[in-house]
């Protein structure tokens, strides 16, 4: 018994140093491009990918912790435009931009700079899609999404929310001289989810799916999408055996079947029937093609496609808009000018989609609020073959090698309070994007996203005009404790 524990013991101790071996060789390999430079590096023992980063604060040397690119947002920066993560589990070295130059080399290239597909299997839950792809898969998953972003959906969009802030807002709230609301979220995630219902289905949330269903279409996605990660790092087992945590195991259950009956009442439908929100123009786009064809969506890539875009047109939505009442609410001068050039362009009556041209204050608040706070606020690369990088050093351009299987992250925050492109980076000031901006230093959405951004913007700017032309102003209480932070 002594003998075959000690055997154990000893084989799991040299399998233990084999891989630390292993881990600590690559690490090397990874530093000398990079030891000899004064290049800001931080170490820790967990990489910047550690599931960990998802649920726990930063501990020094050990863990970067949540919220990393958040908590310095341009400190890291302040000499290069890059820096580097160094971590010994797994023994890797990661490189950091805010270059805009650099970063649209790496977003160009999806030869050199591809997506490490690895990192988003948290959103391939429900099937794979554009998000989680690349290469082939990703073209096939293009091309079918693209024909479901048209002009016609935006305008959808636009009108779906000018109805929908017309109902929620404006006609219950009107001859009313104060409303309070405490808590702005509640009232965005309900825009959002109701123009969601309208403009990706075609109809109102409480008419998605049967009565069969224990939870709610609004309560199961909103579940989802906040413990995706939950799902990802636990069992299914270890999540149901805990009462309080048992719920969002039927929340996933529930939003798959949600949208398993939407993809076969839309099949009943027939392919006559034509319609212009999100949901109808893909399933359309999908039919065209012949069922052995390589771009075909099949049911799981069609379920994995619609949960991105419903998880995009959610939770994104909402709390951008959260932010940007926010922001007006501390800023009576911007929302004061907001106001007169709406009703400059509208007079009394309502706004309608050709308008958006002629309140281009408004897309500019949009922007700056998507540039002060970004929905990705990290993108994360792989480099696939060993190259350079032509970054900033104190306004010298420095060239950089960038070896083979080196994790590149585009740090989102981190360009956008990049002071070389955006001066008084932490001030919200919406002028500076009515004349010439720095495009390549604007990634709201991510890197070659710019469907997205079309159809977020739309749902965005059409929620800021009704209100601030129904209603004078918002007001923020001092008293409120996130008031100021």
């Amino acid at each position: 018994m002594f003998y075959t524990i000690s055997i154990l013991f000893l084989f799991s101790l040299i399998t233990l140093l084999s891989l630390l071996a292993l881990h600590l060789s690559r690490l090397r390999a990874s530093m000398i491009a990079v030891i000899a430079r004064d290049i800001p590096k931080q170490s820790s023992i967990f990489g910047a990918d550690s599931l960990l980063n998802r649920f726990m604060p930063p501990i020094s040397g050990v863990l970067l912790g949540i919220d990393y690119s958040w908590l310095s947002k341009y400190k890291r920066y302040q000499q290069w435009n890059v820096h580097f993560t160094i971590s010994f589990w797994p023994g890797r070295i990661s490189l950091w931009l805010a270059d805009a130059k650099a970063i649209k080399a790496v977003s160009s290239s999806r030869r050199k700079f591809p997506k490490p597909v690895d990192l988003y299997a948290v959103l391939e839950v429900f099937g794979p899609n554009i998000i989680s792809s690349e290469d082939s898969e990703w073209k096939k998953f293009r091309k079918i999404s693209g024909a479901a972003f048209s002009d016609r959906n935006t305008k959808l969009v636009w009108d779906s929310t000018c109805d929908v802030m017309t109902t929620l807002m404006i006609g219950p709230w009107r001859g009313q001289t104060l409303i309070s609301i405490e808590h702005v979220d509640t009232l965005t995630l309900q825009i959002a989810l109701s123009v969601l219902a309208s403009a990706a289905f075609g109809k109102p949330t409480e008419s998605i799916g049967s009565s069969s269903h224990r939870m709610s279409f609004r309560d199961s996605l909103h579940m989802v999408a906040s413990n995706m990660w939950i799902k990802l790092g636990f069992p299914s087992w270890m999540i149901y055996i805990h009462p309080q945590y048992r719920c969002i195991l039927q929340a996933f259950n529930e939003l798959e079947q949600y949208m398993i009956e939407m993809i076969a009442d839309r099949r009943d439908a027939g392919k006559g029937s034509t319609s212009d929100d999100l949901f109808g123009l893909l399933l359309a786009a999908n039919e065209e093609y012949d069922i052995n064809s390589q771009v075909k969506l099949n049911d799981r890539e069609l379920r994995g496609n619609l949960f991105v875009f419903l998880l995009g047109g959610h939770e994104g939505s909402a709390h951008t808009m959260s932010f940007m009442f926010g922001l007006l609410a501390l800023h009576q001068d911007i929302q004061d000018k907001l106001y007169q050039n709406i009703t400059q362009v509208l007079g009394s009556r309502d706004p309608t989609y050709e308008d958006i041209k002629h309140i281009p204050y408004a897309m500019a608040i949009v922007n700056e609020t998507l540039r002060l706070f970004p929905p990705v606020n990290v993108i994360p690369k792989r480099s696939a073959e060993d190259t350079s990088l032509i970054v900033c050093n104190n306004g010298v351009s420095t060239t950089i090698p960038v070896p083979k299987g080196m994790d590149v992250y585009i740090d989102t925050v981190g360009l956008h309070y990049n002071p070389q492109y955006w001066h008084d980076p932490e001030k919200f000031h919406p002028e500076r994007f009515l004349d010439d901006w720095p495009r390549d230093a604007f990634l709201p959405f991510g890197s070659g996203s710019r469907m997205w951004h079309r159809k977020e913007s739309g749902l965005k700017d059409s929620s800021l005009t009704p209100p601030s032309h129904s209603f004078e102003t918002l007001n923020l209480k001092a008293e409120n404790p996130w008031y100021g932070n």
